[in-house]
């Protein structure tokens, strides 16, 4: 039988059995002997589902005592979404999860389905502060139940998504970032999601600069917060607060390198590299780099998206404009180039990597659609040395086909 007709046919039965509490008194003695695993309570969702439209006060006694119960705490959480929510099933929740009466990864279930939309956003921040509380699974959970419910506030008014991301700040600055992890599949999306909200209204910098501040922190300690997806969760910063964001990113680490200043931005792994720096608007990329023209020109060419998929040709691609606008003002434009070309070498490739990289030599001229003559000779010299490399690696490619020939006769 498929969930959603479990689910009715325990909903049905809800409705209409004589008496409820006897019925789970006697589910209860078979939870009880059986492996957490191996019980699915989908049919007695939809029963207390179906009992709650036709007695809440009956399943109102029920959860009070569910909440005590060793049995039914374990699973708490999904049964009461189940029942009204209320101030008095707000009650049962904080303290299931402040005592720890029911496992923490229950606590999801209050994500779907809209579960708590009739909550005022002060009972919501109470609750994801309670989950957030217990330990690194808590922070997961309470990163994904804010994220629903920034989701369902797109259908509320302007003072509920003010005061939702009042509760959002707060939350982000309770946040461990050293239990971040990338463990969970949908962790990064949760913690964008959180952060775009959050960060889009707020107005005061101090408070952004410590959220700010504590991920880069624990970015740099020995735990850090680093995966792929890096630079996804760094991009709200850099689209709301981007000078704030530059100045924060680009310091040194301990030993004197920018490794973090550079992980924090880039996938230098993708092909394309998808680049948080997209999020910053190239004028105020530029006012930036003017600060200190000799290191923070070449940084950015490093990491800024230097290729975007061409508007006028499927699966071809083109040389971004922050890349142009950047080359245009740079003082010193040869690092800057240089920065560019290294990234021309495909990192991931099948087939020939030297046609590929012949197919890109002609995007070096768009980095100069000025015709600016100190930039041309530049790019002559540079177009000169990848075509000698393209003629090296055709070379050896076909040494290397020979050689795979000649080990089958």
């Amino acid at each position: 039988m498929r969930n959603q007709e479990t689910y009715s046919f325990g909903r049905g039965l809800g409705k209409t059995i004589d008496d409820p509490t006897k019925f789970l008194s006697k589910l209860r003695a078979k939870i009880e002997n059986s492996k957490i695993g191996k019980i699915s309570l989908i049919p007695i969702r939809g029963f207390i589902s179906g009992w709650n439209e036709v007695d809440p006060d009956g399943v109102g006694k029920f959860l009070d005592e569910a909440l005590e119960d060793e049995v039914w705490s374990r699973w708490f959480v999904e049964l009461q979404v189940q029942g009204a929510i209320d101030d008095r099933a707000f009650e049962r929740l904080l303290s299931a999860v402040r005592e720890g009466k029911s496992p923490i990864w229950q606590f999801r279930y209050l994500a779907g389905g809209r579960a708590t939309d009739p909550l005022s956003v002060q009972q919501i921040g109470d609750l994801v502060r309670a989950i957030n509380d217990q330990g690194q699974d808590g922070c997961f959970v309470a990163f994904d139940l804010l994220s629903m419910v920034i989701f369902g506030a797109k259908e509320k008014d302007e003072n509920y998504r003010n005061e939702l991301r009042q509760i959002g700040m707060e939350f982000l600055r309770r946040v461990d970032w050293n239990l971040v992890k990338p463990d969970h599949g949908s962790w990064d999306h949760d913690i964008e999601v959180v952060l775009s909200f959050v960060l889009s209204g707020s107005k005061s910098e101090n408070e952004v600069n410590e959220v700010l501040q504590n991920i880069i922190d624990s970015g740099r300690g020995p735990n850090r917060y680093f995966n792929s997806d890096i630079a996804t969760i760094m991009a709200p910063f850099f689209e709301c607060f981007p000078m704030m964001t530059l100045n924060a990113v680009y310091q040194p680490d301990e030993e004197g390198s920018y490794a973090s200043a550079y992980r924090m931005v880039s996938d230098g792994f993708s092909e394309q590299r998808e680049s948080a720096l997209e999020k910053v608007p190239a004028e105020i990329l530029v006012e930036w780099c003017s600060m200190s023209p000799a290191d923070r020109y070449p940084y950015a060419a490093a990491t800024c998206r230097l290729f975007q998929e061409s508007s006028a040709e499927a699966n071809k691609l083109s040389i971004s404009p922050t890349a142009i606008t950047l080359l245009h003002h740079a003082p010193d434009k040869l690092p800057v180039l240089k920065g560019f070309i290294s990234r021309f070498y495909p990192s991931s490739w099948s087939g020939s990597r030297a046609s590929i990289m012949e197919e890109r030599l002609p995007l070096l001229q768009s980095l100069n659609p000025t015709n600016d003559r100190e930039t041309a000779g530049l790019l002559a010299n540079l177009e000169a040395e990848l075509r000698e490399w393209v003629l090296a690696e055709r070379r050896r490619e076909a040494k290397e086909e020979r050689d795979d020939s000649g080990s089958f006769e």
